[in-house]
Parts: structure tokens; sequence; C-alpha cells
């Protein structure tokens, strides 16, 4: 995988080893990543695949390459582990099943049809924070939803005004700079009353001018992929049915 690849070059001192075996009869497909570098502590292998945690120095890292890697790993329901002490560099097993334990079937099976998310159907992410909508957008996408990404409300409504009849769903920042979701949300509601809006902040919702009431909803930060994924299959559903 690119990520474990780059993130063992970014720590590493000297040669990064990658092996590449099977295991269990051909049923595994076994990954690892070695390298001779700075190792981690305790504290920093605690918090490793959390979203947007790195060590890198500010503008050097988005701190989602690791969780990229545990959450592809989770959605072809493999595994993957650390080994590594300070000083002593680090390895990283990941192992993958190569067909579905009850079926038979190859992996990896699409994420939609394990999510029953309709292909395709389309979100629009506002936030100006761009690892924070980098991290929504990837994480929509691979799920099956056709994620449109913008830095702020004036392009995500010029992107409604060309073809918002075909978006499910929005996900907005609350607070950005020039610009606030509520606003944005109040002008949806005049444009396009049966769009759904989803609220994303690391505010308390009762510190915030937000806009109630049907088709809207809240999402406190930090918040991990799965459980955005529910918010917006649920909201859409919720939407669809009303």
């Amino acid at each position: 995988d690119d990520e474990l690849a780059d993130g063992a070059g970014q720590g590493a001192r000297g040669l990064v080893v990658v092996e590449l075996d099977v295991a269990d009869g051909g049923e595994v497909l076994v990954l690892r990543v070695i390298d001779r570098g700075v190792g981690m502590s305790p504290e920093v292998q605690a918090r490793v695949f959390e979203p947007f945690f790195t060590t890198k120095a500010a503008g050097e890292g988005t701190g989602l390459g690791l969780d990229t890697v545990r959450r592809i790993v989770d959605d072809t329901r493999g595994t993957v582990r650390f080994e590594s002490a300070p000083g002593q560099g680090c390895a990283v097993e990941v192992r993958l099943p190569t067909c579905e334990p009850e079926t038979g079937r190859l992996v990896p099976q699409s994420i939609a049809e394990r999510a029953s998310v309709v292909p395709g159907t389309r979100v629009l992410v506002v936030d100006d924070e761009p690892a924070v909508r980098s991290f929504m957008g990837q994480s929509l996408r691979l799920a099956g939803y056709d994620a449109w990404e913008f830095d702020g409300p004036a392009a995500a409504v010029e992107a409604l005004d060309r073809g918002g009849e075909d978006v499910a769903l929005v996900v907005t920042d609350v607070q950005m700079r020039g610009s606030s979701g509520p606003t944005f949300a109040r002008r949806l509601r005049l444009t396009h009353p049966s769009l759904p809006v989803l609220f994303v902040s690391g505010f308390a919702p009762e510190e915030l001018d937000l806009e109630g009431g049907a088709r809207r909803a809240f999402l406190a930060k930090p918040f991990g992929r799965a459980t955005l994924l529910d918010a917006v299959a649920t909201l859409i559903a919720e939407a669809a049915s009303s």
C-alpha cells in the first residue's frame, strides 16, 4: 500500500523492506513493511490510526495516511498489526482475506454493496479545512457515494445551480472563513427546500445558530468514518421517506 510505504519512508533511516506473502493455503494475503527508523513511542502507537493525528510538522502531513490504511483493511475484513519501539524502527503487517469466508467470493467486495448505498448517490461536502474536507470526501467515495468537495458555500451554490436535482445531501461545516453553514442552509431552504443538510462542527450545537427542522442534522467533530457514513445514510433515508 502506498500509504504504508510512504509512512515508513518518512520515519526510516536507510532501507525499507516490503514483503508480500500468502498464508492459510492461499486464503490470506500478507503484506509486511519494515523499517529501521526512529520508531514509535507507546503513546504514538496508541493514536496512530486516529484521523488527523500526525507527528509531522504543520503543513507536512494530514494525519490521514494510516487512517486510510485501517479503513481499507477493515472494509476488506482484514487485520493490521504494529510492532515498534523508540529507536528500533517499525514493522507493520497487514493480512487480507482473498475470498469471502461465507460465499467464497473474491474480495475486495465493494463497500457500496455491503453498506446498501446506491452507487453514485451525489453528496456535496463543504468545508474550508482541506484535511477535514478530504477525509469526508474520501470516506464517502470509498462507500460508493459521488462526493463533490468545495472549500466554501459560494462554489457549492454554483454547482447546485448547475445540477442541484442530482444532489441527495449537503454536508457543511458550520464556521468557515468569510461564510457560515447556517447562512448557506437558509439559502438552500429557499432554492432547494427538499435538500437535506448535515452540519458538522467542533462546537456544541447549542453554541451555534443552526437552522433546525426537518431534513437537518448535526454531527460533532471529531468523528470517524463509520459515524459520518451512518449520519449521511440516516439523513438521506429520512428525507426519502418523508
